[in-house]
Order: structure tokens, then sequence, then C-alpha cells
């Protein structure tokens, strides 16, 4: 009897363990579904129960399935704007002050040295020359076949000075009497400016180059050919005009309807062109032109010529800076105004800074 009784609490006790030993494993499995559904491990899908190995985010709904992207990625790439680069400043303008040689003297190494000290007093840069006066004479080595008979003897022993002048730092302007000229019109009249048949001269009894004529532009162009190889920086063109002094009533031009000013301006400009960027290209414009803004006579119109050439010079004896600063206000920016002196006084650099300026003596003869 009381073997029985000893057993039966036994069963009792293991059953009791058991129990609870199921109820921790119910209880555990419990809260690691919870777990598992809280995190995202266990969801419900149309097909059931679903474990996911990588639990989704806390913006997912839990009842979708995350699957993987088909799209392809994206190129940040493009669209994007390309990054600005700042151009660095202009370089300042640069101004020259030239004094005009005598050209004559330019061999003469004792002038030379007393001018150039001229311009290391006032702080110049520069020297003109005449390279062609209204005589014709071309006093620099030039292949055109129209400069033949003008070109002066000694021209590479000019050549030479000015090598020399270049060598020092020397900037060199080269003065053309363009179309007044004694050698040229006479040698080959086909561009000589005629009465009719016969050569018409001014009142010193000097013949000019007809702008019209073809010939005309090509020799002037050789001109100018032969200046840049020489080394010049810039050729200034003075008597840049139709005849303008004595009885041009007489003249006869075979224009073809074309306006003087509109032929001069497309001469000027074609020289231009010849230059290459290599050498600036000026016009010495009248004393009738700088007032009125044009001359008819002279086929002179500043607005059209300063859009032909690189810079302009008007005669003054003294700098006059409104007129300077207000010339032809319309111009193009490239186009330059200087002062070309006649009084022969040079200017000190330090009270010019932005002033170009070409001054010659008054008792030189430039014409």
């Amino acid at each position: 009897m009381a073997y029985k009784q000893y057993r039966g609490i036994g069963v009792y006790r293991r059953r009791r363990r058991a129990i609870v030993a199921l109820v921790l494993v119910l209880l555990l499995l419990g809260a690691a579904a919870a777990y598992g559904f809280s995190a995202g491990y266990l969801t419900f899908t149309e097909n059931g129960l679903r474990f996911n190995l990588l639990a989704k985010s806390d913006d997912t709904p839990p009842d979708v399935v995350v699957e993987p992207s088909t799209t392809p990625p994206t190129d940040t790439t493009q669209g994007t704007t390309e990054p600005t680069t700042t151009e660095p400043p202009a370089p300042p303008a640069e101004y020259h002050g030239a004094l005009l040689l005598d050209a004559d003297r330019l061999t003469d190494s004792a002038y030379v040295d007393a001018q150039l000290s001229v311009l290391e007093q006032y702080g110049m840069t520069s020297v003109a020359v005449t390279v062609k006066d209204k005589s014709g004479t071309v006093r620099i080595p030039c292949a055109s076949q129209y400069a033949e008979g003008a070109v002066a003897e000694d021209s590479e022993q000019f050549l030479a000075a000015l090598d020399t002048l270049r060598a020092k730092g020397i900037r060199l302007v080269a003065m053309v009497s363009a179309l007044r000229d004694n050698v040229m019109p006479r040698t080959f009249r086909e561009c000589a400016t005629k009465t009719n048949s016969s050569l018409w001269l001014d009142r010193e009894y000097t013949t000019w180059l007809d702008p019209y004529q073809d010939v005309t532009r090509v020799y002037l162009t050789d001109l100018i050919v032969a200046c840049r190889d020489a080394g010049f920086s810039e050729v200034l063109l003075y008597h840049f005009s139709f005849a303008n002094i004595g009885k041009t009533n007489m003249i006869t031009y075979q224009d073809g309807g074309v306006d003087k000013a509109d032929a001069l301006a497309a001469l000027a400009s074609s020289l231009r062109d010849a230059t290459e960027g290599k050498l600036a290209l000026s016009v010495l414009l009248t004393d009738q032109t700088v007032a009125e803004g044009a001359d008819a006579l002279a086929g002179q119109d500043a607005t059209k010529l300063c859009n032909a050439v690189d810079k302009v010079y008007l005669p003054m004896e003294k700098p006059d800076t409104d007129l300077l600063s207000g010339f032809v206000p319309d111009r193009p920016e490239d186009c330059r105004v200087a002062a070309y002196l006649t009084d022969g006084q040079p200017l000190f650099a330090s009270e010019y800074p932005t002033l170009d300026y070409l001054v010659r003596a008054q008792n030189y003869e430039y014409q």
C-alpha cells in the first residue's frame, strides 16, 4: 500500500515538470515569433507565412515583400553643371609715345643717340621714321614690281639702322605717304590721278595715286608687307586721301559710282588685312575730318575709317584730352585714337599715361 502511494507522487511530479517545460518552450517560441514579426523576419503573404533572411526597413509595409530592383542605376554624371572657369583679367593696354626722327640722319649714330636720350628722359617707347615720303622714294627694301626705281640705294643701310634700334627695345613706327607720290604715278600711269588722259599735278607739281585703281591697292599692299618684314610694329599712313591740294576740280575719276569715302575705307580695310595682325595700321586724319567728322574732298569719313583701321591720329598742337576721348564715341573698341602733335614738344609719360601720341619737330616737313 505504501509502495503505490510513492509511485503516484513521482508520476505527478514528472508530468508537472513536462508541463512546465512545454510552457517554457511555447513562451520562447512565442517570444521568438513576436520578435520575428516585429523585426520583419516573418511576414504573411498570399501564399502563407514567409521567412526573410534580411529584415525590411521601417518604411516598408509589413505585407509587402521587398524584391531586388531591376531598374538600372541612374547615371549621376548626366545633367551636372560644368564648373565655371574664371577668365584671367585682360592685361592693361599699352600706350606709346613716339618721336619722329629725321630719316635722312638715321644712319648718323650721334644723332640717333641724342634722340634716344630724349626718349629716355620722357619715358617714350617708340620712334617713327618716314619710309616713303611725298617724293615717292622708298627707304627700305621692297620687292614690289611697282617699286622699281623708287627704292633708295642705301635701303640696306637704312634697314640695318632700324635693326639696331629694335635691338635696343625701341618700338618702330613707319610713316608712309600713301597716295601722294611723285614716282609711281609717273611710271605706271594706270594708277595715276588724271585730268581726262593727262597726269594731274597738285600746286607743288606732285602726282597722286588714284584710290579707285586696283594697281594702287596692290602697290600699297606691297609696301605694308615690306614694313612688316622690316620689323615695324605700326604703319602710319598720311596723305591717305584723294587729292586735295590744288585745282582738284580738273580731276576725273573712273569711280564706277562708288563714293569716295567708301572707296577709301575699303582700301584701308584691305591694307589692314595685309598686316596679318603683325603690325597696327593707322591713318592720319585731315583737320576737316577731325573738326566735322568727314572731309568730302579728301574722301575721309571718320566713322568708316575707324571701322577699317587699328588707330586714327588727330593732328593738334597740344593734347586735347576731351577731343581725343570723345572722338567717334561709337567706334569699335579695337580702334584707338591718338594725337599727332605738331609743336615739337614731347610729353612725359607719367603725365599722360593713357595717351598714344606721335610728336614731330616744328621744323620737320613730313609732307
